[in-house]
């Protein structure tokens, strides 16, 4: 016997509905830590395209920059890794030239600590990933 066709169709939509709820949707959220780094590569770049591409020279001036171009930023919190609870390393007084064909983007500042062996980084183009010691190594030096 034939299904009526406002059956069928209900059964093909609870099923698309069944799948998308089951993780075909939907942006997933970062993981911890990416956006505080994201915006510190972010004021990294403007802070260098505004200082005739000089970087900043210290933590200090580089927080009173953040918080003349976002009074609404708190630098103390995007400073602060919230995978393991210590200050970001911000690497200042970089030369930074155009990205190596090979390591890609300069690294601007990576997790102290981070989690599991792995750290994550920062790039020049505000691009956030997640490296083990040995990649850490050969992005940064002195990077451990």
């Amino acid at each position: 016997m034939r299904q009526p066709l406002s059956l069928r169709l209900l059964v093909i939509l609870g099923t698309g509905c069944l799948a998308f709820a089951a993780g075909c949707g939907g942006p997933s959220s970062p993981p911890p830590g990416q956006n505080n780094l994201r915006d510190l590569a972010k004021y990294y770049g403007l802070y260098q395209g505004q200082n005739q591409g000089r970087t900043p020279p210290n933590e200090k001036q580089f927080k009173e920059f953040i918080q003349k171009k976002d009074a609404a930023v708190k630098p103390d919190e995007v400073f602060i890794s919230p995978r393991d609870h210590e200050p970001y390393v911000v690497l200042y007084n970089l030369k930074l030239g155009p990205p190596d064909p090979v390591k890609g983007a300069p690294v601007v500042a990576y997790e102290k600590t981070g989690v599991g062996g792995k750290r994550m980084i920062a790039r020049s183009t505000t691009a956030v990933e997640e490296v083990d010691e040995a990649k850490l190594k050969e992005l940064v030096k002195g990077g451990s």
